[in-house]
């Protein structure tokens, strides 16, 4: 009853919990006293007990039902509550009102009647004997006109023009205009700034009336750098840099020049997070970074990159060390932008910096790749000089890479150095492409070597010439339907001036050997094998090598020599037309 009267409230699950301990309670009481009574009183006892539990958990059934549908009957108890609240507030504001008037308002009285003001309001229709101070404060002054207005205008431009005179404007500071009562100074790609004065008195400080940060992120979808409040706070701060007595102007310039480069070392900084995790991996890194100080950024590294660098370029430890781009401050001079130094230095005639219109940390890199790429390149240059390659080498711009003419015979290819980017070591290929696997082998050697020392390039592309000399004459024999084979299972090793022949089989056991030596001078034998079994399996013997005339020999010598070596065996001759094709294809002629 209590509760209701008050208007309070009790959970449903404590009262659960109350009604489940007075059972508990109850059931650990009986069960102490049960054993002292007889049988008669126990089963009395129990009896009562489950008796008066369940009438607890009925009411309790009862009362939790009516809670699942008590929505319209707890607004109804609120509106009372409400309406017992509002009648109580009226007793106590009689109360309160009588108690006033018997004690504190026993002597008070009405003044008499204001005559003049009735008058004047009856004769007049308004009243003007309100204090002229409520008018001041409460009523705005009029707007002035437009010639007002030009004219204030034409004063506040002479005591600025006037007052910009006196001061000490700093050089990146350029007024671009004088106009409506302010004057504009704007510092390229950092900030733009409006400021007025009060007064014609120079002792009055300058007004901050506007104020824009120009720093832009090269990104594609244009991040918002300054935040609202962050521009308030620097608002305020410009402006307490303007109470200064001695050169307002010039300190002003500092404090926002020296956000300004902050923040754009913040953005270049971002930029080179992303650009390092998307594009380059582990081989461009954030090395070190100051705020508002300097951010160094390594390329071309080759720590934690194990498992993207070319096999060779590891297991022979060849990789250089990487390179290194600094962009800091003027150490010298804090007005000026910044300060891009490179590690190891580049050419003096490279210009490499930061375009302040477009702060890209993509394109700064981007040129530095460049400008070290064809420094690699022209130091290949310099290492074909007193070689054969002396004036075959050519750097093309687009792309950047070096291009070495190759002949081979009576046909060319162009070997194309490039330099990768991302990883900084030499990537070859060749011109129109060839897919012969000695041909590949030799240019990842050659890659190898020129990472290794640019003074190998020249004994490498001679090598190479070799390779593609045979691939092109493997190409030819295959065009001509004859088999051609790389090695021979031979019992012993052919005593022949080269390496890596080329074996064109002309008839069983009968095989064209072809290969070349340094300098693209080819050679041409005659070999004939037998089979070291019956079944024509396992390995191979040697019967005759005989080394050809590439020029004079004929093709009825050919087949003398055949018959001969055969031992007069040899029942079908080499085909004129076949073995001829095969010679001029080989050799380089056309038919």
């Amino acid at each position: 009853m209590n509760l209701q009267e008050s208007g309070e409230c009790l959970p449903l699950a404590a009262v659960v919990d109350s009604l489940l301990q007075k059972a508990y309670h109850d059931l650990t009481v009986l069960a102490e006293l049960l054993p002292r009574k007889s049988d008669v009183d126990r089963k009395v006892e129990i009896v009562q007990f489950a008796r008066q539990t369940r009438l607890l958990l009925i009411r309790l059934l009862a009362l939790v039902k009516w809670a699942g549908n008590s929505g319209s009957v707890q607004q109804c108890s609120h509106v009372s509550g409400l309406l017992r609240n509002q009648s109580w507030l009226y007793i106590d504001t009689a109360d309160q009102l009588v108690h006033l008037t018997r004690s504190e308002l026993l002597q008070a009285c009405m003044p008499n009647f204001s005559l003049a003001t009735a008058l004047d309001v009856l004769s007049s229709g308004s009243y003007s004997r309100l204090p002229s101070c409520i008018r001041e404060r409460t009523v705005p002054p009029a707007p002035l006109s437009a010639p007002e207005q030009q004219e204030a205008f034409s004063l506040i431009e002479c005591a600025l023009r006037r007052r910009l005179l006196q001061e000490s404007i700093p050089e990146p500071m350029r007024v671009t205009s004088i106009c409506k009562g302010l004057v504009t100074f704007v510092v390229p790609f950092e900030f733009e700034l409006s400021l007025s004065v009060v007064s014609d008195d120079t002792a009055v400080p300058w007004r901050l009336v506007h104020l824009k940060i120009c720093v832009a992120d090269a990104l594609p979808e244009h991040p918002v750098l300054i935040h609202e409040l962050q521009n308030l706070y620097l608002h305020k701060l410009v402006q307490s840099r303007l109470f200064t007595e001695e050169s307002p102007l010039l300190d002003c310039y500092r404090c926002l020049h020296a956000f300004c480069l902050a923040l754009q070392l913040d953005c270049l900084h971002s930029q080179a997070l992303r650009l390092c995790t998307e594009v380059y991996g582990g081989f461009a890194k954030v090395e070190d970074y100051v705020p508002g100080q300097h951010m160094k950024l390594a390329y071309w590294r080759p720590v934690g990159a194990s498992q993207l660098l070319p096999a060779f370029l590891l297991s022979q430890n060849i990789v250089s060390s990487c390179s290194r781009v600094t962009i800091s401050m003027d150490p010298f001079n804090a007005e000026k932008p910044f300060v891009v130094s490179h590690a190891p230095l580049l050419p003096a005639l490279e210009a490499v910096g930061v375009n302040r219109g477009k702060m890209s940390v993509e394109e700064l890199l981007d040129q530095c790749v460049a400008v070290r790429s064809r420094g690699l390149l022209q130091e290949m240059v310099e290492g074909l000089k007193g070689s054969p390659w002396e004036g075959q080498a050519v750097i093309r711009e687009a792309p950047l890479s070096l291009v070495v003419t190759v002949p081979v015979k009576y046909s060319c290819r162009e070997l194309v150095l490039e330099v990768d980017r991302r990883v900084g070591h030499v990537v070859a290929a060749v011109a129109p492409p060839t897919s012969s696997p000695s041909v590949q082998q030799s240019l990842e050697e050659l890659e190898k070597a020129v990472t290794a020392s640019r003074e190998l390039l020249a004994s490498q592309i001679s090598s190479l010439q070799c390779h593609l000399f045979l691939a092109l004459l493997s190409e030819r024999a295959e065009e001509l339907g004859l088999e051609v084979h790389s090695s021979l299972p031979l019992v012993t090793p052919l005593p022949i001036p080269f390496t890596s022949p080329l074996f064109v089989e002309l008839k069983r056991l009968a095989y064209l050997v072809v290969g070349v030596s340094p300098g693209l001078v080819d050679h041409y034998y005659l070999l004939q094998l037998v089979s070291t079994t019956a079944q024509g399996g396992g390995f191979l013997k040697v019967i005759s090598l005989l080394e050809l005339d590439t020029v004079e020999l004929q093709i009825q010598q050919l087949n003398t020599i055949l018959v001969r070596q055969s031992g007069g065996r040899m029942k079908r001759k080499v085909s004129y037309g076949l073995l001829g094709a095969v010679w001029m294809g080989l050799s380089g002629y056309n038919h």
